[in-house]
């Protein structure tokens, strides 16, 4: 038997854009059915579009995947495929062991049933005998933390009681494939730490988890590999440290060019000063867009005056993720032009090593007047760089999360030193 719980070769899933197209869709395929014939699917039609194209990977016992990407990128749709609520057009997928699908809150449950009904519903239909089940209910129901609303009908349960009793009873029937969605993020957060603690455990035997989340630490932290999905297809497939790193690269890339296009001067932009250009320039002169760790740079800003401007106070700000956290001001540094002529001209600040953290960092301008009040260009973002590992210059990279703790946490990091002490010696310290 082969070592894959799961094997996907091909899979493609198209819909329909509007609820007519679906429809007139539906009507021709029943009418193809009705007279034997197959109507090939390998193709769009009028008011389609693919969700998912072409798609292959294989997920291995005892393995954790899991699937980033935009939204829009296919993934809940690849794991409605995979827990069979939708069929392919195309392709094939083979599941070797009982699954479970944590997709959507209270998925599989019927709402006129009780919690403790549900459970032996859920578990009959997993395959287990009604004694099995028994041995497991006191559990489960434990674990949910509901036991005043276990006989109640789930149709009055919360979304947060329908997050509970379906992870219980998806853990505590140990499949042999968990495919999850983003129900971890419901609930709160005693819950989703109790959660997570159970994920761990089971990392320890040999169930194979795909995961569908756009909380990147829980890629980092529970998965061996991770599959990137982009425009319906397989963008990257790898390591999940490797695929995270690259995904994060590419949400940097898409800010700073959303940036440099936000920042294009404005038609009709008000007199007297008008900002035609920015260049971040590197210590040899050159543009660059991308910069290494403590490496200093240089933004110049390319200007025309209508008419000349007595005392202009320039002010740049470093942003990261629409925070300030550094300021270059004119009216702090006391360095203020005396004279900008009329007519076209440039204005450099020189930013020395910065200890940032890689990512992409926008900058915004304001320029005042001789009171230093008066705005001549009012706040505006104007641009973007981006600093760009190697991270293993910041941090060994040792802990389940590390990466994420650098690419999403303080954008500011400097070198520490940490020790330690026997106990004995840290209270005698105390003292």
């Amino acid at each position: 038997m082969s070592d894959a719980a799961i094997a996907v070769r091909g899979l493609s899933k198209k819909f329909s854009k509007t609820l007519r197209a679906t429809m007139r869709n539906g009507a021709i395929d029943l009418a193809h059915t009705a007279l034997g014939a197959q109507h090939p699917r390998d193709h769009l039609r009028r008011g389609e579009f693919w969700a998912i194209r072409d798609l292959s990977f294989d997920l291995l016992r005892g393995e954790w995947l899991g699937v980033v990407g935009p939204n829009g990128a296919g993934k809940s749709t690849l794991l409605k495929l995979l827990s069979g609520i939708l069929r392919p057009d195309t392709g094939s997928i083979e599941l070797h062991g009982r699954v479970c699908s944590l997709i959507e809150l209270g998925a599989g449950f019927h709402p006129m049933l009780s919690g403790r009904e549900n459970i032996y519903l859920q578990g009959s239909m997993m395959g287990f005998a009604r004694s099995e089940i028994n041995e497991r209910i006191a559990a489960i129901i434990e674990f949910a933390g509901i036991p005043d609303f276990i006989d109640t009908p789930v149709k009055f349960y919360s979304s947060g009681m329908h997050a509970r009793l379906g992870f219980s009873v998806a853990i505590h029937f140990e499949p042999d494939i968990l495919l999850v969605d983003e129900v971890l993020a419901v609930g709160d957060r005693s819950f989703q730490e109790k959660c997570m603690r159970a994920m761990q455990l089971l990392r320890s035997e040999r169930h194979a988890v795909l995961m569908v989340t756009h909380s990147l630490y829980r890629v980092e932290a529970l998965c061996d590999r991770a599959l990137w999905l982009e425009e319906t297809g397989c963008k990257m497939i790898g390591p999940a440290l490797e695929v995270v790193g690259a995904f994060l690269d590419d949400q940097d890339r898409r800010v700073e060019e959303e940036t440099a296009r936000g920042a294009a001067p404005a038609a009709g932009e008000p007199a007297p000063l008008i900002l035609e250009g920015i260049e971040v320039l590197a210590d040899d002169g050159s543009p660059r867009s991308t910069f290494a760790p403590n490496e200093s740079f240089t933004v110049r800003l390319l200007l025309r005056a209508r008419e000349a401007i007595e005392r202009p106070y320039f002010n740049l700000r470093v942003l990261d993720r629409g925070f300030g956290i550094i300021d270059a001001s004119m009216l702090v540094d006391g360095s203020p032009i005396a004279l900008f002529d009329e007519g076209p001209g440039a204005v450099e600040c020189h930013f020395p090593p910065l200890p940032l953290a890689p990512r992409t960092y926008e900058l915004a301008l304001f320029v005042r007047g001789p009171d230093g009040v008066t705005p001549v260009i009012p706040l505006r973002n104007i641009g973007a760089f981006r600093i760009a590992g190697p991270e293993p210059t910041y941090a060994a990279l040792g802990g389940p999360m590390a990466l994420n703790l650098i690419r999403q946490g303080c954008p500011l990091r400097v070198e520490t030193e940490w020790s330690f002490s026997p106990a004995k010696l840290a209270r005698g310290a105390a003292r």
